[in-house]
């Protein structure tokens, strides 16, 4: 999982790296299921656009730096849907600017 600064779907250095950590950590994923979210701050068809921004940056980051993994990445995105936090508070809206990323084996690989 990366996080995301408010209105922002530009990857950080750290969220760059935790992504190269994953990737390399999963040689060989059947599929990469990217997951775009936000927090609910903003009208539903900008975070729908932001948390597909998102995970579309994800998914270039991934394209780039392992490209192995390209024909195995999957994207989606949800704006207003499966927040980790409530969004009452600033630490629980940093929260919900996020990208899950989950990188699946078959389970012979296991």
């Amino acid at each position: 999982m990366v996080h995301f600064a408010f209105g922002n779907a530009m990857l950080s250095p750290t969220a760059r790296g935790l992504i190269d950590e994953a990737a390399e950590a999963a040689p060989a994923a059947r599929r990469v299921a990217i997951s775009g979210r936000t927090d609910s701050v903003g009208p539903p068809q900008v975070n729908q656009a932001l948390a597909l921004a998102r995970a579309e940056a994800v998914r270039e980051h991934l394209r780039a730096r392992h490209p192995r993994l390209a024909p195995a990445l999957t994207v989606q995105a949800e704006g207003a849907c499966c927040y980790a936090a409530p969004n009452d508070t600033a630490s629980g809206r940093a929260l919900n600017r996020r990208v899950e990323v989950v990188f699946e084996r078959d389970a012979e690989d296991l």
